[in-house]
């Protein structure tokens, strides 16, 4: 495993936080040829490194990223999260649960995708 998997610690979600920042624990891996699919970026998550961009920010690319974000929720929690991205420049995102070594999907965003489409009908991706 390389060390920037490794230093990945898992954003842990508690209830009576309103908001968490998920950037400090984000690792990314770059697909330039567009062909990833998601069963397989989860199999290649040795491959992914801590973002070398600024906070938030992955600026103008022609190449997929795909973003993996451990989680963690204790065994009390409500278990109600939103999912916030506030970045407009994104044309399409898609959400998958890693779940005993399979990714399943969970949602699809982004500025493409018409208002009525969205999981929650707003700006950002919700």
């Amino acid at each position: 495993m390389s060390a920037g998997f490794a230093c990945a610690a898992p954003l842990t979600l508690e209830d009576s936080t309103l908001s968490h920042d998920a950037w400090p624990h984000v690792r990314v891996l770059s697909d330039p040829d567009r062909t990833i699919g998601a069963t397989e970026a989860l199999r290649r998550l040795p491959e992914f490194t801590q973002p070398a961009s600024p906070h938030s920010g992955m600026g103008f690319r022609d190449d997929a990223m795909w973003f993996h974000i451990p989680v963690f929720t204790a065994a009390d929690s409500d278990g109600r999260w939103v999912m916030e991205i506030d970045y407009a420049l994104l044309n399409r995102i898609e959400v998958f649960l890693a779940r005993e070594g399979q990714a399943e999907p969970i949602a699809t965003m982004g500025s493409l995708l018409p208002f009525r489409d969205r999981p929650l009908g707003s700006r950002t991706r919700q």
